[in-house]
């Protein structure tokens, strides 16, 4: 059986992303965060709605003040872990399944980055942001990646 993992953008309140206020923008090809957004509030939980009694883990990413983290597996300096890829390797999976917002950034990154840590991937339908045609860049890229698309996102 498939282990469910969580991962919630979790941004500390002095997160440089955070600075430009109230919508999520695009700032140096990184986008920005409400600070309603910030770890700690209600706009960073999970819905209450959301019943995941089977998530092994909930992953918290987003943590440092000068990098942003849209991956499950990096943070945006594609150099520090999150510490995912340990966790599913320690456990024996080879294949993971990425859903999520939004599919042209978090789901994105996440699946590039599984690919490039050696799993065997596929992305479930998810929507899209759609910044100045990220959408298709996506669907490319991760084509180009051989990474399965379930759905058309």
């Amino acid at each position: 059986m498939m282990p469910r993992i969580a991962g919630v953008i979790w941004p500390v309140a002095r997160n440089i992303k955070l600075a430009l206020g109230k919508s999520t923008q695009l700032l140096n090809a990184q986008l920005v965060h409400a600070v309603e957004l910030t770890g700690g509030t209600t706009g960073a939980q999970l819905r209450d709605d959301l019943h995941i009694p089977h998530a092994e883990l909930v992953l918290r990413k987003g943590y440092h003040r000068d990098i942003d983290s849209y991956s499950a597996f990096y943070e945006n300096d594609r150099t520090t872990h999150t510490g995912l890829a340990g966790y599913l390797r320690e456990r024996g999976f080879r294949r993971v399944f990425i859903a999520g917002l939004a599919f042209d950034f978090c789901v994105r990154f996440s699946a590039e980055d599984a690919k490039r840590e050696g799993f065997e991937v596929t992305v479930v339908a998810c929507r899209g942001i759609d910044i100045d045609r990220s959408v298709l860049a996506t669907r490319q890229a991760l084509a180009a990646l051989g990474i399965a698309l379930q759905a058309e996102s």
